[in-house]
């Protein structure tokens, strides 16, 4: 490893390699380094289109690829087909690769020339054979599945996929269309993504993407009645009805027990609300709500009495704005059996009966 030569720099000393290097800087990387080519994204829609023949349409775009040490930015200003038209097979499928690419002869590149390309890989077995012999240098836009006997890539059968990645100047978020998308990209912490079929935003902490702040909310989904203490436990399980969980290496939650269990250090803030009534037609005296960590009656984090009224739900609430847990330690609502006289229920279904909420803070 040594310093490249700047660019633009004195005397001309820097190469196209170091000329690269020098802008990778510029582009968002993986955590190893390494720019993450794809294209910027002026829209998401599909970059290669279906026509009437048997050749497509790729749309304008910008973006990047790698090539010799860092970026090489591309360009497309208007719209242009392959050079040659696709096959479609007598029997079978062809799998097409669709991708753009300078060609460079001068060393260390090998091409035959320094042309820009537009071209395709072709595979009969398989979508990842195709992609497995695009050249160095590619920046692949999209992939075809071109069965036997059709005449026009608009036809019915055949598919075009928009696999384009999509990159970012650094510091800049990156756009992906999935999970699968933003778990192939593996930034330094601080890296920002949005994932668009969850219309979703992400930071990269520890190592993980994360939810904005990793959040888990889960919602009543039952009514319980009770005669003494309780280990309130109705809440529907994360991704189910109301309730979310946007951190799951953040956060376990037992149904059994209905515990939160918070995975890493560090400090959490910690919400709930509960829907308490009397079971008969009479008002009970005031019931007692805990949170308590790590199922130990005595270690109580905040606590709450509500009267109960034999007609409508009185609701406790119980907060804790900002409290540092060590990794594994679990949370629980808890009732206690001195905090109920007679029968009262709680929660009940949604919402407005009773949710239990942490969120990382940091």
């Amino acid at each position: 490893m040594t310093l490249t030569n700047s660019w633009p720099g004195v005397g001309n000393a820097a190469t196209t390699t170091d000329a690269r290097k020098n802008l990778a800087g510029l582009i968002e990387t993986s955590a190893g380094g390494g720019v993450l080519s794809g294209v910027f994204p002026a829209g998401v829609g599909a970059l290669v289109t279906a026509r009437a023949d048997l050749n497509v349409d790729i749309q304008p775009f910008q973006g990047v690829a790698v090539q010799f040490g860092g970026p090489v930015l591309l360009a497309n200003d208007g719209v242009i087909q392959l050079p040659s038209a696709l096959v479609s097979p007598a029997s079978g499928t062809n799998y097409y690769v669709v991708y753009v690419k300078q060609n460079e002869a001068t060393a260390p590149g090998t091409d035959a020339n320094n042309n820009r390309v537009a071209a395709v890989t072709l595979s009969t077995a398989s979508i990842a054979a195709a992609r497995g012999l695009l050249p160095q240098g590619a920046l692949e836009l999209a992939t075809v599945t071109l069965p036997s006997g059709k005449t026009a890539t608009n036809q019915s059968g055949v598919i075009i996929a928009a696999t384009h990645r999509f990159t970012a100047t650094e510091g800049g978020t990156v756009l992906v269309r999935n999970s699968s998308e933003l778990s192939a990209w593996a930034p330094a912490d601080g890296a920002t993504a949005y994932q668009l079929d969850t219309q979703t935003f992400y930071v990269r902490r520890a190592g993980f993407w994360v939810a904005g702040a990793p959040t888990i909310d889960v919602v009543a989904g039952i009514t319980r009645t009770i005669t003494g203490s309780v280990n309130v436990e109705l809440w529907s399980v994360p991704n189910t009805g109301e309730s979310i969980m946007t951190g799951g290496d953040w956060f376990d939650y037992d149904p059994a027990t209905g515990d939160i269990t918070c995975k890493r250090d560090g400090r959490y803030s910690i919400e709930a609300r509960l829907a308490v009534a009397a079971s008969g037609n009479s008002p009970q005296p005031e019931v007692a709500v805990y949170i308590i960590r790590n199922g130990t009656p005595t270690d109580i984090l905040t606590q709450d009495a509500v009267m109960t009224r034999p007609s409508f739900s009185t609701m406790a609430k119980l907060s804790v704005a900002s409290i540092f847990l060590a990794a594994g330690t679990k949370l629980r609502v808890w009732v206690p059996s001195g905090g109920v006289i007679g029968s009262v229920t709680l929660g009940g279904a949604g919402r407005g009966n009773g949710e239990f909420a942490v969120k990382f803070l940091g």
